[in-house]
């Protein structure tokens, strides 16, 4: 026997999820057939993103040229901070238009979207 890992996907969908994303994505391509950049522009995204407080430079970043007769350079080990927080950004075709912090230990799900502070969804309530 071996030990062998599974294949990385991009995600595990059910039939049912891709029959979802098909569809939307038709109804998507049929209102820019009929509303043009317009509706392009109107659409906002959001995702989480998880920031560390440092992040070290990786080893390519940190080579240098040198000669050969030169002694080799030397660099303390660091590790990334293990402080780190959560950002909910959300964009536009313009750029980001939001970015809130979730608190420490909480799950970005529908409850915690429904939790938001109202400020968050008052600016947001301008782009719609």
């Amino acid at each position: 026997m071996t030990k062998v890992s599974g294949r990385w996907l991009p995600s595990l969908l059910r039939q049912q999820d891709k029959s979802v994303r098909v569809q939307t994505s038709k109804r998507f391509l049929e209102r820019f057939a009929r509303e043009g950049e317009r509706f392009s522009q109107g659409i906002i995204t959001c995702d989480e993103s998880l920031l560390y407080f440092y992040d070290p430079e990786t080893k390519a970043e940190s080579m240098v040229w040198k000669h050969t007769s030169s002694p080799p350079s030397k660099k303390a080990k660091v590790v990334m901070s293990a402080q780190k927080v959560m950002f909910l950004v959300c964009a536009d075709h313009r750029g980001i238009i939001l970015s809130h912090a979730v608190p420490t230990d909480q799950t970005i799900n529908a409850t915690f979207c429904q939790k938001v502070p109202y400020k968050v969804f008052v600016f947001l309530s301008f782009y719609f």
